[in-house]
């Protein structure tokens, strides 16, 4: 696959499993899942999901591309209308394409699960809080890979979030 169709993929996989929410059409909510669905993937598996270029951004972590590019809803099907009193909300499917690896999308689906339990601000603070985060300066690269080797020796392990420890 091209970088561009694992961002995709990524996204689609997020998209379609952001029930409760709806924030996954803010970019920036849904930059904060990609950046710690590549987290977590670092640490579990030595690399990241997708080919972006992170850097410590001044409210958060940025992306070296415009992910609101792909959010492409004509990608998605409604699967099944869930309604409460108040809200209706849709599981959103996609067509077969060229999926990301099992273990990737379980990363993200794993994620989502967690994250959609959470106030928005809450992820947004667990991303700021992450090892890559809290231990760099505003414009400095965040090379998820070197970070997650330097997180396993630090002693800064007890102290962080779910990400961190599954």
């Amino acid at each position: 696959m091209s970088n561009r169709e694992i961002i995709q993929e990524v996204v689609d996989v997020i998209l379609e499993n952001d029930v409760a929410t709806g924030y996954c059409h803010n970019e920036d909510y849904l930059k904060v899942i990609v950046y710690l669905s590549d987290w977590k993937s670092c640490l579990e598996f030595q690399k990241p999901i997708t080919p972006i270029r992170w850097k410590h951004g001044e409210i958060g972590p940025e992306a070296d591309i415009d992910l609101s590019n792909f959010i492409r809803p004509e990608r998605l099907s409604i699967k099944q209308k869930i309604s409460d009193l108040w809200n209706n909300f849709f599981k959103l499917s996609k067509a077969k394409t060229q999926r990301l690896k099992i273990n990737e999308e379980k990363i993200v689906e794993e994620l989502m699960v967690k994250l959609s339990e959470m106030p928005l601000s809450e992820v947004y603070r667990l991303a700021n809080s992450t090892f890559p985060m809290i231990t760099t300066s505003t414009d400095d690269k965040l090379k998820l890979r070197e970070f997650s080797n330097r997180y396993k020796h630090s002693h800064l392990k007890a102290t962080l979030s779910f990400v961190e420890h599954g």
